[in-house]
């Protein structure tokens, strides 16, 4: 997992700092190559904050942020990204 979280924010930080939002970040997005290299797709719903300011509520509603996505509460998007962060830091099985 770790192989796939780590370039996936490398490259948002990389994005982000130029301005650029992807605004569907989901699983089905996320591309591995056949050298095992991450890449992020569909870009389409991307703007350029620098050019551009985001007026609409686009992407995949089961992934939009709380304060995007009108279903979630804040609440749950905490428990979320609690139990995101006890996977990254468990230790794979060996079974």
């Amino acid at each position: 997992m770790r192989q796939v979280i780590a370039p996936l924010l490398q490259t948002l930080e990389v994005v982000h700092q130029r301005g650029v939002i992807h605004r569907d970040i989901k699983p089905e997005n996320l591309l591995l190559s056949e050298a095992g290299v991450v890449k992020l797709g569909d870009w389409g719903l991307a703007i350029n904050q620098l050019q551009e300011k985001a007026y609409s509520r686009v992407g995949t509603l089961d992934y939009m942020a709380p304060e995007v996505g009108p279903l979630y509460t804040v609440s749950t998007f905490i428990r979320a990204r609690i139990m995101f962060h006890a996977f990254l830091e468990s230790e794979p099985s060996d079974g």
